[in-house]
């Protein structure tokens, strides 16, 4: 794969992925509108909400990437939201923006839960859509929960499904990837939430165990770092070195009653601030911003339904 037939400007892209050292980080938005929330007192330079609203807060001229939801429509095939006309407003409102094609595809039962041929058809699909009507959009494909062998399993399916329907690589101008730090065990096969805690296996993926850890490992540092760097090495070893990544949502989900009070939750936000905007390797590295290994990363969230922890901010409604 070269790097002309995956990204459209190099420069631009690096550009857009550098700078302050605060632009590099942002916040997940969701359950709420961004306006009800103070985004200036973060200093946060981007954010994401799962959703591509036609207007959209911009603070301080936060930048905003966007989301396409896609899921199995029950016939085989897929279906996107929001729907083709609101979304063609959404494109036109924000031209030259990022947009990340689904949300955890491959999360069973819960977000977008796609066999990894399924979710390379709908990505193929959204990308010429929106090529098509703003080529200066960059599309970022991806958004596993997690790094780890067996979604990057899931991602090399989906890479050779898109080349054996389209017959050439996969297109994109960057990769988006969660990092929470979670268990990897079949709920089909234990039956018992105790055990299969976490991120379960991903759909089209028969094995029974995948990453299997404690939960207080929620915050390991070790294996955040080690997920990360997994994915730069899978991306180089794929011809993406030469695009960004952005860790588009991570956080501490596991609550204050499971080990994880703000005490916890904090170191684990300044040590992970510290590895994200330092981390470079020589070999696996986006070259144009001198080596690093993520571009862009976003906390989540500014505001987390209980029983889910780590929010930036405190609900006056709101209980667990």
């Amino acid at each position: 794969i070269t790097a002309t037939s995956i990204v459209l400007d190099t420069a631009r892209v690096a550009a857009q992925d550098s700078g302050d050292l605060y632009c590099r980080l942002g916040v997940n938005v969701f359950h709420q509108r961004p306006a009800s929330f103070d985004l200036p007192a973060l200093r946060a330079g981007w954010y994401v909400d799962g959703w591509a609203w036609t207007t959209a807060t911009r603070p301080n001229g936060i930048e905003y990437v966007l989301t396409v939801q896609v899921e199995p429509d029950g016939s085989g095939s897929y279906e996107f939201q929001p729907e083709e006309p609101y979304l063609a407003t959404a494109l036109a409102a924000h031209p030259g923006a990022s947009w990340i094609i689904g949300n955890e595809p491959d999360r069973r039962h819960y977000q977008n839960d796609m066999l990894p041929e399924l979710y390379a058809t709908a990505y193929h699909d959204l990308y010429a859509w929106i090529k098509e009507r703003d080529a200066s959009a960059r599309v970022f494909a991806g958004a596993i929960v997690q790094p780890s062998p067996l979604r990057l399993e899931y991602l090399d399916r989906m890479l050779a499904a898109y080349r054996a329907q389209y017959g050439e690589p996969l297109p994109v101008d960057g990769w988006a990837i969660h990092n929470h730090i979670l268990n990897e065990r079949s709920c089909e096969y234990y039956q018992d939430s105790n055990i299969c805690w976490g991120a379960d296996i991903p759909p089209g993926i028969d094995a029974i165990d995948g990453i299997v850890i404690d939960q207080s490992q929620h915050d390991d540092m070790a294996i955040f770092e080690e997920q990360v760097r997994r994915f730069r090495t899978w991306m180089a070893g794929n011809g993406y070195r030469s695009l960004p990544l952005y860790v588009s949502e991570y956080g501490i989900l596991l609550p204050v009653r499971n080990g994880f009070p703000p005490s916890t939750v904090m170191a684990f936000m300044d040590a992970s601030f510290d590895f994200l905007l330092s981390a470079r390797d020589a070999d696996t590295g986006f070259e144009a911003d001198d080596n690093r290994l993520v571009q862009r990363s976003a906390w989540y969230a500014a505001l987390s339904l209980p029983p889910f922890n780590c929010s930036l901010f405190a609900s006056t409604s709101l209980t667990d």
